[in-house]
């Protein structure tokens, strides 16, 4: 029988060969830019971290230099230190520098916070010379004379961990590696040695920073930026990497942000176009800001709700993956406190595993066709608004406590135009609220009409939704003044405490249900978040024969996992994600685990009822999720949940696959009877036996480290179920 499955596509982080083309350079930012020339003769300069001694001080050298920073060691070593704003691309410092007495062990530094030295000099052979530290060992860089001045130039780049040198602008030194390895460099730092006669003079010091350039190659197909708040990315913030995709490409970007909280407030604009953000799960990368509607901006005006939003998405065809979107603007109850989450008014954008944290009006989508799937929404009044075609599917909705028993606020409220056919489609969602939550005091929505009834005519439905008992008996009602008849407000097959059917809840019959497909909804795209396709197994065979050869851009020959996928792809067990990506390193939940798991062993059902509550007969899943139920190949979490959206660990994936194992009676080898990976310890009991079994049919190595909670990637599945089906072979 014929299956369906819900593909999900996630652009692989790309890499990009090193040809120059496009060049996107930021400008430098000014940090530091000091002659000294102000400072009170014979003061240390204000500013800097100093020692107590006087013997550092402003000096007058007769106009030959007028006044400078002198050394001289006194009653011990002396420091002088000027901290500057912590970097994470390219520092630039320049000073110049006279040693005024012979004498080894003076110091230029530039450091991190913490001490950590990326660039070192010191001078040596009792001060003739000036060198800087490479692994132990000092390498000359200039002679140097006494009472004479140099120029110091250094070029610091973090990203690269490397430096240049020049001495009077001549490049003295090329990609020297720095001594430690710094995420920043935020000190500079001078130093005279502790031999009560060396001393020096520093003048002219200037600092500055500025992104390394930004090269797309002449070849790419792609544009790929990761984003991390420490430094170790190409970007620190969200805003920098999406400022940095040309306004002309026509390339697809995509933009990796790592785990952190990213408090700025970020704007994809009209101008981007086919941009991927992909971050590590939200509830690991947030996008966050507190503005909020009456908060007054610097030219004294208020923000308003529109311009609130902590996150603005007016480009088109944007897909977002795994990140949080937040306003943490805290209510006190007072007139003017909407605070917008995200605002989308681009087209045919997505989201797939995200977070909507907020208030009142959590989520604003004002324009365009949205889609998003197995997202997490929350807030109290009008948070789902707008008038945006918007899909939301197996996704969950959660209503914050006012603290009233008749009033906790509304879910949504649409401004659909009355030329559009469709407004809200929520879909296979669930329906939640807080903890303490009064029953029967939430609204379904209400009718938004600021331009007039002859104008708006606001539309939401809800289809085969799970209500819970928050949920008001009544769930439509009026607002300023429209009434909830004009609204185009409909449900269809709720469930749960909160679902009734009566004359204030308009149900759609299954003529009219027909026609909310998500294509209709969101006027004829086809979000790839939801693609669904029909795979037609072949003749009941563990190997089906290959039609026509699969590539994926995203996996190569060298690349360890390649021969498996291609084995599965080419063999129909598995397809990619879109956009001829296989994306190898994206996680797998339990469902597709076990969707690919009943394709692998071609089991099929006939069943329409499902062994779980979580597993709806309609959910893309179901059809592979029963059939290794039946097969007695997989359980759920407990006796009546699946968990079908929660990632699936190692430990699990080898309890699975020994199942199917056993139930290809495949042979084992008994002799392997001890399980002896370093980390054993950390296997939880339930998986041993499952385990043991992939150890004994030769599919699993018994060596090394195991991690055993570790996330499935789809490289993972690919290369387990390819030696399983070759074992069976």
């Amino acid at each position: 029988m014929n299956k369906r499955l819900r593909r999900y596509v996630h652009l692989a982080l790309a890499s990009l060969i090193a040809v120059s083309s496009v060049s996107v350079t930021f400008a430098s930012e000014f940090i530091v830019n000091e002659s000294f020339d102000n400072m009170i003769l014979g003061a240390a300069p204000s500013g800097y971290e100093v020692s107590d001694s006087v013997a550092i001080t402003t000096v007058d050298l007769n106009n030959d230099r007028n006044y400078c920073v002198y050394l001289n060691d006194g009653e011990g070593q002396l420091k002088m230190n000027k901290q500057f704003a912590a970097q994470s691309e390219v520092v630039t410092l320049s000073v110049d520098f006279m040693q005024n007495n012979l004498g080894s062990g003076t110091h230029i530094n530039l450091t991190d916070g913490t001490g950590l030295r990326a660039v070192r000099l010191e001078t040596r052979d009792n001060g003739t010379s000036l060198n800087y530290v490479m692994n132990g060992t000092y390498v000359k860089v200039a002679d140097i004379t006494s009472g004479e001045w140099m120029t110091i130039k250094i070029e610091a780049n973090i990203k690269t961990q490397t430096f240049n040198i020049y001495i009077n602008d001549i490049l003295k030194g090329k990609d020297i590696p720095f001594k430690n390895t710094v995420s920043e460099i935020s000190y500079f730092q001078t130093l005279t040695p502790a031999d009560k006669v060396s001393g020096h003079y520093i003048d002219n010091l200037s600092i500055s920073a500025s992104k390394a350039p930004v090269t797309i190659p002449e070849d790419a197909t792609e544009i790929t930026f990761t984003v991390n708040a420490n430094g170790q990315g190409d970007f620190k913030t969200v805003q920098e990497a999406i400022d940095a995709i040309p306004s002309a490409t026509t390339l697809p970007a995509t933009i990796h942000i790592k785990a952190g909280t990213y408090k700025e407030v970020v704007t994809i604009p009209k101008s981007v176009k086919n941009l991927t953000l992909i971050g590590e799960g939200s509830e690991q990368t947030i996008l966050t800001y507190d503005n909020y509607n009456a908060k007054l901006k610097e030219d004294g005006t208020p923000y308003g709700t529109g311009d609130s939003a902590s996150t603005f998405i007016k480009g088109s065809n944007i897909s977002v993956e795994g990140i949080t979107f937040e306003n943490s603007f805290q209510e006190t109850g007072a007139n003017g406190e909407q605070a917008v989450a995200l605002s989308v008014t681009g087209n045919n954008v997505q989201f797939r595993n995200c977070r909507f944290l907020g208030n009142q009006d959590t989520l604003l989508l004002d324009g365009g066709t949205q889609y998003f799937t197995n997202c997490y929404i929350e807030g109290d009044v009008d948070f789902i608004f707008g008038r945006s075609q918007a899909v939301f599917e197996d996704s969950e909705i959660h209503s914050l406590n006012r603290g009233s028993s008749s009033n906790n606020g509304y879910i949504v409220a649409p401004r659909t135009s009355i030329d559009e056919a469709y407004g809200f489609a929520f879909m296979n969602c669930k329906l939640t609220a807080e903890e303490g939550t009064a029953n029967n005091s939430v609204y379904l929505g209400r009718p938004w009409t600021p331009s007039g009834m002859s104008v708006d005519k606001p539309s939401a439905a809800f289809i085969n939704c799970e209500m819970g008992a928050h949920i008001k008996t009544e769930p439509w009602t009026s607002m300023s003044g429209t009434p909830a008849s004009h609204g185009r407000f409909f449900e269809y097959n709720s469930s749960g405490e909160g679902a009734v059917i009566n004359a204030s809840r308009p149900q759609l019959t299954q003529t009219e249900v027909a026609n909310w497909t998500i294509t209709n909804v969101l006027k004829g795209w086809e979000p790839s978040f939801s693609i669904k396709e029909e795979v037609k197994p072949e003749e009941p065979e563990v190997t089906p024969p290959v039609i026509e050869k699969i590539y994926f851009t995203d996996v190569t020959s060298t690349d360890a996992y390649y021969d498996d996928i291609m084995f599965l792809a080419n063999n129909g067990y598995v397809e990619g994600v879109g956009n001829g990506q296989f994306a190898p390193l994206m996680e797998m939940t339990r469902s597709q685990f076990a969707t690919i798991l009943s394709r692998v062993l071609n089991l099929t059902t006939s069943s329409t009822t499902s062994a779980f509550t979580d597993v709806k007969p309609n959910a893309w899943y179901f059809n592979g999720i029963q059939a290794c139920y039946e097969a007695g190949l997989i359980k759920g979490v407990s006796a009546t949940s699946f968990a079908p959206n929660d990632k699936i660990s190692k430990q699990d994936m080898m309890l699975l696959l020994s199942r199917a194992i056993t139930y290809l009676n495949i042979q084992l080898d008994e002799t392997q009877s001890d399980i002896q990976f370093i980390d054993q310890a950390n296997i939880s009991a339930y998986a041993l036996d499952g385990i043991k079994i992939c150890i004994q049919a030769g599919i699993l190595k018994n060596e090394g480290y195991f991690i055993p909670k570790n996330v499935v990637t789809r490289a993972d599945m690919a290369t387990m179920f390819a030696k399983l089906i070759r074992l069976a072979n």
